[in-house]
């Protein structure tokens, strides 16, 4: 069994490997990451979609 992403074998809508990598390299740099996951939580709690336990809460 395998866990993660393998960089290297990406499904072809995202393009090469490398290209994947540097993406993800850049943006995680530049907080661009970090943004999109907050925008992606806070969508998804808008519309019902994540129920935090109540002892957790995202970071």
């Amino acid at each position: 069994m395998r866990t993660g992403a393998r960089w290297w074998d990406p499904p072809q809508q995202y393009g090469p490997g490398k290209t994947v990598y540097e993406r993800h390299r850049l943006w995680s740099a530049d907080g661009t990451r970090q943004r999109r996951l907050q925008q992606a939580r806070a969508a998804a709690e808008a519309a019902g979609d994540i129920d935090w336990p109540s002892r957790w809460t995202p970071p």
